[in-house]
């Protein structure tokens, strides 16, 4: 019930910063943004290994903004070594269908790439956030983001485990 009440929530949130989006949020067709965000698990992974159970990661995506209130969103993130005990860096491309323009509500999907190799199972995340403009074409993201992953093909874990993981991220949005 909980769960509902926040997703229900979140919906109108989104409804509502969308109609508010053109005082606070660029009208530009396409954006770039550039940031990073802080991770943690919120589950206890429990592995004998050393793995971060938070950590920081570096962000890039492009928004196109299909009208007035939806737009689509693709992105990589760039994972540090430590995360999932990989000794080097991991690449998390994904993809959203975003839901309002200054308050706004995304779910995508995406997947982990590591030794250029794409595992198996994707993640699947939610986001909430805020885009503030500072100039006419440069805005402040602020966002968070609940994300739900299953490992069962990473042999770097000894056995399937499933996590939960929240983000906190904020990047400059660049309108074109």
């Amino acid at each position: 019930m909980k769960r509902m009440t926040l997703l229900v929530a979140g919906i109108f949130i989104a409804f509502v910063g969308g109609f508010a989006g053109p005082v606070f949020s660029s009208d530009s067709a396409v954006s770039a943004s550039f940031g990073g965000h802080y991770w943690r698990t919120i589950d206890d992974l429990g592995t004998s290994r050393d793995f971060d159970r938070d950590g920081l990661a570096w962000t890039a995506s492009v928004r196109f903004n299909l009208s007035r209130w939806i737009g689509a969103e693709g992105g990589v993130e760039v994972l540090p070594e430590g995360f999932l005990g990989a000794d080097e860096r991991i690449y998390a491309p994904n993809a959203m269908l975003v839901v309002g323009r200054a308050l706004y509500l995304a779910g995508g999907v995406g997947a982990f790439c590591m030794d250029g190799k794409f595992y198996d199972d994707p993640f699947y995340l939610l986001r909430g956030g805020l885009c503030l403009d500072f100039l006419p074409l440069v805005s402040l993201d602020l966002y968070a983001d609940y994300r739900f992953t299953r490992w069962d093909d990473v042999e770097s874990i000894a056995r399937d485990i499933s996590t939960e993981t929240v983000t906190v991220g904020a990047g400059v949005r660049l309108g074109f």
